[in-house]
């Protein structure tokens, strides 16, 4: 595991605990299609399919709920909340 997506509370999302990424571009593809399979429902007010959404408004807001980012094994830590992992960035460093 090299890549995680965490949403805006650092929850550790689509399941990318259990995904190795071979690089950014390959995580942040991940992340996009999670979110087009999430919200392409054309029912839907939120739809991002490019016939309900051309300009990509609502993909570029689903989009900025959540980041990708680099798991460290050494200085990072997931833990476990009773729903979801969370991500506690540089966990184990110790200041000096």
């Amino acid at each position: 595991m090299k890549y995680l997506i965490i949403d805006w509370i650092s929850n550790v999302c689509f399941d990318s605990q259990d995904k190795d990424f071979d690089d950014y571009d390959a995580c942040r593809e991940y992340l996009y299609n999670c979110i087009f399979d999430k919200y392409s429902n054309c029912k839907d007010e939120y739809c991002v399919c490019e016939k309900c959404d051309p300009e990509g408004n609502n993909f570029d807001e689903n989009t900025g709920e959540y980041e990708v980012i680099e798991y460290n094994d050494s200085i990072d830590r997931l833990m476990w909340t009773g729903t979801r992992y969370v991500f506690k960035p540089d966990y184990y460093k110790v200041s000096a």
